[in-house]
């Protein structure tokens, strides 16, 4: 769900609350950060790769 389109003072419980699976119309939804674009955030904003490097 990209929540960029949503008010600022939006808060994380009121966007859960309203969740439905869209494939089976559950309640039971569990939300997380889009872990690549935040990556890729870092990476631009302050020079920080978390690729794995072997010992």
């Amino acid at each position: 769900m990209d929540i960029t389109r949503l008010p600022p003072e939006t808060k994380r419980s009121q966007i859960i609350r309203r969740a439905r699976c869209t494939a089976c119309g559950s309640r039971d939804v569990k939300f997380m950060r889009d872990m690549d674009a935040h990556y890729r955030r870092m990476l631009e904003e302050r020079g920080f790769d978390p690729t794995p490097r072997p010992a």
